[in-house]
């Protein structure tokens, strides 16, 4: 965070990649900040005056006026915060998104036979250490 309160600056981690295998892009981060219609969008994007992508791996959140609550916000169960992939993001991503989400996450719901269920299965590349 800049002095003034202004800037929000973030380096992804290398080597981070998506469930399909693509690497996380700080294009994937604007996009998914940008197609966010979440129950807290309009609080978040009325404060964000622009999201700039620096490099692959840096972007910049930009704020109207300094905003303490910005980290609250888009890191928390909003959903503000989580990252699609961009380049798959189509009509035919989001049909098969519904059978297999793709995340920089721990797990990956899968294809489950009830309608009303979720299942999750480990998914090996995680950035972290592998789930227990």
């Amino acid at each position: 965070m800049s002095r003034d309160g202004l800037v929000y600056e973030f380096v992804l981690r290398k080597g981070v990649r998506f469930h399909n295998g693509e690497p996380v892009t700080a294009e994937d981060v604007k996009f998914s900040f940008d197609r966010y219609r979440g129950t807290s969008a309009r609080a978040l994007k009325e404060q964000v005056a622009a999201v700039e992508v620096v490099d692959a791996q840096r972007i910049l959140f930009r704020l109207k006026r300094p905003w303490p609550d910005f980290l609250t916000f888009y890191s928390s169960t909003t959903g503000a915060g989580w990252i699609v992939p961009r380049n798959t993001w189509n009509r035919s991503a989001r049909r098969a998104s519904r059978r297999r989400r793709s995340a920089p996450a721990p797990t990956a719901s899968c294809p489950s036979r009830r309608a009303w269920s979720w299942v999750f299965e480990a998914f090996e590349g995680y950035w972290r250490k592998t789930r227990a």
